[in-house]
């Protein structure tokens, strides 16, 4: 299995649409298992949403810029 496969992207995805330790351990236990050994540097993590701090600075940037036209 390669990291961001389609295989790989289903397997973290548990059916709330949440991804949990669990599943990820599972994951990784599976990888493991095939001889799929990865460097710590090459671990990306998929983020299902944007963060918070995020989604209120550009909504921040969003209402500044309708004030300047």
């Amino acid at each position: 299995m390669l990291v961001g496969s389609p295989e790989v992207n289903a397997a973290l995805r548990p059916v709330s649409n949440l991804q949990t330790a669990a599943s990820v351990a599972k994951l990784g236990m599976e990888m493991f298992k095939e001889g799929c050994l990865l460097e710590y540097g090459q671990l990306e993590p998929i983020y299902m949403r944007q963060a918070e701090a995020e989604r209120k600075l550009a909504e921040k940037n969003a209402g500044s810029n309708n004030q300047n036209i």
